[in-house]
Parts: C-alpha cells; structure tokens; sequence
C-alpha cells in the first residue's frame, strides 16, 4: 500500500516537471521565432531551469524504476506514459 502511494507520489512529480519543461520549451521556441542568438543572456537564462527540470524527471524516473522493480506490485510492468496527463 505505501509503495502505492509511493508510486503515484512520483507519477505525479514526474508530470508535475514535464508541465514546467513543456512551458520552458515554449518559452524558448518563441525566443528563438523572435530572433535572439543562440549565446544570448535571456536564452541562457531560459534554459537554466529547463535543465534543471529535465534532470530532476531522469532523477525520478530512474527511482520509479526502482520502487516499481523493488515493490513487485502490479505497476511493475506499466511505463510512465500511462500516468502522463491525458491532455498531452
């Protein structure tokens, strides 16, 4: 039951970060459309967080894995995907 909760815990950080990388990538796509060079200050300081929460979703992902294998419930064999948020 506590790997359960543990499980959906970190489902939901997952999504929580693939919302802020879908926003930082937007974010920086219309940066690029405006024209702003590739070494400029406001593209680096927009892709400052977005690795932050690129590697903070590999982070969680890999402990997912982890608690899944460990835990033997029955989300052992689901991927990630499926607790993705359905509007993506």
């Amino acid at each position: 039951m506590i790997a359960k909760l543990k499980l959906n815990y970190l489902a939901f950080l997952i999504n929580l970060h693939w919302v802020f990388i879908r926003i930082g990538r937007k974010k920086i796509d219309r940066l690029l459309n405006d024209g702003e060079g590739l070494s400029s200050r406001k593209l680096f300081k927009a892709d400052k967080p977005l690795n932050y929460h690129c590697t903070r979703v590999l982070i969680l992902e890999e402990k997912y894995k982890y608690l899944a294998r460990e835990s033997e419930l029955k989300y052992r064999n689901k991927r990630i995907e499926e607790f993705k948020l359905k509007w993506w």
